[in-house]
């Protein structure tokens, strides 16, 4: 259940990155409703968003096709994705008025909090 867990992370990592790369523009106003209004910026969409998230997920993946790294891979995918669900908290009430995508996202962010945290307490049962 580990490796399973920790590979449709890295999917999920390296396909929205993949996504930031090629449209950028498009996937960051399906999220928030706003567009990048410079080239700059779209750049740096581009690298963070697309580059830094399809690494994390090549990252992830790397870690699940050897038993002995899971345990390391199931404490990355709880750290991302708990840092992830933190900085969206914050956001949330700091920012306000976040949209459905928000509390989507952070809902998904804290059931694999969850399950990660059970895999890991349980030794990847």
């Amino acid at each position: 259940m580990a490796k399973v867990m920790i590979l449709l992370t890295s999917a999920i990592f390296f396909f929205y990155g993949l996504l930031f790369v090629a449209f950028p523009q498009e996937v960051l106003y399906f999220l928030v409703q706003s567009k990048m209004d410079s080239s700059s910026g779209i750049i740096d969409l581009r690298a963070t968003y697309g580059g830094m998230s399809m690494s994390v997920g090549l990252v992830l993946y790397i870690l699940a096709k050897q038993d002995n790294t899971l345990h390391i891979g199931l404490l990355a995918v709880l750290l991302l994705m708990s840092g992830m669900a933190l900085g969206r908290l914050v956001g949330m009430v700091v920012d306000g008025n976040p949209n459905y995508v928000m509390h989507i996202y952070l809902v998904l962010e804290l059931s694999v909090c969850v399950i990660a945290g059970l895999l890991l307490k349980g030794r990847y049962k």
